[in-house]
């Protein structure tokens, strides 16, 4: 009878837990300001919405690094990149659906930028981590 195999380095890559979490959170924030960015026709306000939903995927991966302490890299950026599959997949269902072509260049480059974003967020959190850690030592 043998034990169970011993786990691989990929199968304690990521967190299932931090990557729902940071998806979450991004689409919280994203879903609201890309609706909105559909609806408001103005360029600037447009650019500003757009680096809104930039910084959900933010947001979201820096939660997801935060869960994650042993790869927050790695599941920052699923986290981002599943929020953007959510987000784009019900997008790319209307367009198709009001008889819209789909740029799949154009999504293949946010995909890059959504999860660019969501991993500098988990650089943020890391950063503010190791500067509190390494800041002033109490003695009390």
């Amino acid at each position: 009878m043998t034990g169970p195999t011993p786990a691989t380095p990929a199968d304690s890559m990521l967190v299932p837990d931090a990557v729902i979490r940071g998806a979450a959170l991004a689409l919280a924030v994203v879903v609201p300001a890309a609706v909105l960015q559909l609806l408001i026709d103005v360029p600037s306000v447009r650019w500003l919405l757009f680096a809104v939903i930039l910084g959900g995927f933010g947001v979201g991966g820096h939660r997801a690094g935060g869960l994650a302490s042993a790869t927050p890299l790695t599941n920052a950026a699923a986290a981002a990149l599943a929020a953007f599959v959510v987000a784009q997949g019900v997008a790319v269902a209307l367009s198709v659906a009001r008889g819209s072509a789909v740029q799949w260049a154009a999504i293949a480059f946010l995909a890059l930028l959504a999860t660019s974003s969501g991993m500098v967020g988990a650089m943020v959190s890391l950063r503010r981590g190791s500067s509190g850690r390494s800041g002033g030592r109490s003695d009390s």
